[in-house]
């Protein structure tokens, strides 16, 4: 399976942007076939900021809808005003595989929003994602391919629509963004 990725400068300012990609109810507007996000873990006092996400996305007939479970860690560079969204799989026992779904695996999903203005963020996404089940490669990878042109434009026009209230694990990760 091909990795994938996506990168642009959006007319938001970071805080904006930062918002939209990690609001879970946000996402489902963005995220392409999103039926369900649940973060269930979360640890956002350490030095190392992370959470835990089960998400399933709706495949269309006659696949059976997968499943993922991962684990995002949160790195920031205050000089750069750089916030980087390491994804990757992960197994746990809190959300075990469920009959009717295909287990699928996050190889890696990383997303990066960095300042460029106030006004406008650099968005940077790539991602390698494994499915499961027994779907041919070339299909995945000819579905894959529309996947970052998609995502982004999905994202700008949550962004546009309105002014989102600051998600609240900015203020975490980069107090002085989230009160400007």
């Amino acid at each position: 399976v091909i990795g994938i990725k996506g990168e642009c400068v959006v007319p938001f300012s970071l805080a904006q942007l930062f918002t939209v990609l990690h609001n879970p109810e946000l996402k489902m507007q963005w995220v392409d076939r999103l039926c369900n996000c649940e973060t269930f873990d979360q640890d956002y006092e350490g030095e190392t900021m992370r959470e835990s996400n089960y998400i399933v996305l709706e495949m269309p007939w006659p696949l059976w809808n997968r499943d993922f479970v991962t684990q995002t860690e949160f790195v920031v560079n205050t000089e750069t005003k750089t916030i980087s969204m390491l994804v990757k799989g992960c197994d746990c026992a809190a959300k075990p595989p469920k009959d009717g779904l295909v287990r699928g695996t996050v190889v890696f999903a990383n997303v990066e929003v960095s300042a460029v203005t106030d006004t406008s963020t650099r968005l940077t996404m790539d991602s390698c994602t494994d499915p499961g089940g027994v779907l041919p490669v070339m299909l995945v990878n000819m579905i894959v391919r529309s996947w970052p042109v998609n995502t982004v434009n999905k994202v700008k026009a949550v962004c546009a629509e309105k002014t989102w209230p600051v998600d609240p694990l900015l203020a975490k990760l980069m107090p002085d963004l989230a009160s400007a």
